[in-house]
């Protein structure tokens, strides 16, 4: 039943493999749980000569924000550099700032390995050297290295062969900035040093250039165990133009407005939604990948009031006004009648992704295009 459907409306669903196989699983007897972790393997039959770029995959923003620190990272601070540094060398003294900092920037719960686990299949993986170690950061750096969470996606990928992962490495989510622009104050030989780490990680599983990814069947892929597919920014520099990776400019990241006005967002989504299949037939003639973003950020006024709530007592702060103020920004009136600001960004998410469901629902349910992958923040198991 499940192929059938498929297949019956694979033009609708613009090969989107995963949506409309889980419009399929409500009329079957799988369950979602036991579907995710292996979901690509598991669709393969459904697949003829579709390449990756006729796919659509779900996938995390900021990926690695659940094991964030305390300790602001080298480079956390977009055109800030010299701050961040000091932040960074002040590091304990300011732990009760840093404790602040990562509440407004953790925006996953689940590790890597949940991730993949529960359906995820791109992943938005920002780095930067940091105190000497290349480490993962949103403003603070990551508890553990770099390496070792990637580590972990390899042994994911050892025990799941079927499965097919794309990785984007950048900064802070910049497609096409090089140089200092992307990773301020790092040597180009320090960027290849690391990028040799996940080359000789990854070996023989990362998609290589004589492979298009516009051109190359997934299938044929599959066969050549070639099963991981990097974006990276800062191409040059970074990897040395190896052909194991894929210039990150390559990517069209379409991101959509703050929470302030989820009217205006859903409309917007469903407008993104109802061109994605001229859109991505237009990309793939220029191998671009279609990524939309589904991650709608705090409006501008919350963090500030936020910050103000957290830090400051009455009289300083009027805490009412303040909190009026912070949650008529949502412009969601429930929200005013007993003024709520919620104090973590993964809270703010959890509220967005009741209404990036609506829109996801929209699509899927009236047959409109996918991306090829959207990333959400707050991910939890079993979907959003």
């Amino acid at each position: 039943r499940m192929a059938q459907v498929c297949f019956q409306e694979r033009e609708k669903c613009v090969f989107t493999l995963l949506p409309c196989a889980m419009r399929a699983l409500s009329e079957t007897a799988i369950l979602a749980d036991s579907f995710l972790g292996g979901w690509m393997s598991q669709l393969t039959p459904l697949l003829t000569n579709q390449t990756l770029l006729d796919l659509s995959l779900p996938g995390t923003h900021d990926t690695m924000t659940y094991d964030l620190s305390t300790t602001v990272s080298d480079g956390g601070l977009d055109d800030l550099p010299g701050l961040a540094a000091i932040l960074h060398d002040l590091g304990p003294s300011i732990k009760d700032v840093g404790a602040w900092i990562r509440k407004q920037a953790v925006t996953q719960n689940l590790s890597i390995t949940q991730q993949l686990d529960n359906g995820i299949r791109f992943l938005d993986f920002r780095v930067m050297l940091t105190g000497g170690k290349w480490r993962a950061l949103h403003c603070v750096q990551s508890n553990g290295l770099a390496i070792d969470y990637l580590t972990e996606v390899k042994k994911w990928m050892d025990a799941h062969p079927g499965e097919m992962v794309v990785i984007w490495l950048s900064k802070h989510g910049n497609t096409c900035a090089k140089g200092n622009d992307q990773f301020p104050g790092v040597k180009v030989e320090d960027k290849q040093a690391f990028w040799t780490e996940i080359e000789t990680l990854f070996g023989s599983l990362l998609v290589t250039n004589d492979n298009p990814v516009n051109t190359t069947p997934v299938k044929t892929l599959l066969a050549k165990d070639q099963r991981v597919v990097i974006y990276a920014s800062d191409y040059a520099e970074f990897t040395n133009s190896s052909p194991a990776a894929i210039d990150g400019c390559l990517i069209d990241n379409e991101l959509k407005a703050d929470a302030s006005n989820q009217t205006q967002a859903m409309a917007d989504e469903a407008a993104t939604f109802q061109g994605a299949v001229a859109h991505i037939a237009e990309n793939k003639k220029q191998n671009k990948f279609f990524l939309m973003s589904l991650a709608s950020g705090p409006p501008g006024t919350v963090m500030a009031d936020q910050a103000k709530l957290n830090f400051l007592n009455y009289p300083l702060v009027n805490v009412t006004a303040t909190r009026t103020q912070c949650a008529a920004a949502f412009n969601i009136p429930s929200f005013t009648e007993a003024p709520f600001c919620p104090p973590t960004l993964v809270e703010i998410a959890q509220i967005n992704n009741f209404y990036k469901q609506l829109s996801l629902d929209a699509a899927i349910e009236k047959g409109w295009g996918m991306p090829n992958a959207f990333y959400v923040n707050a991910v939890d198991a079993g979907g959003l």
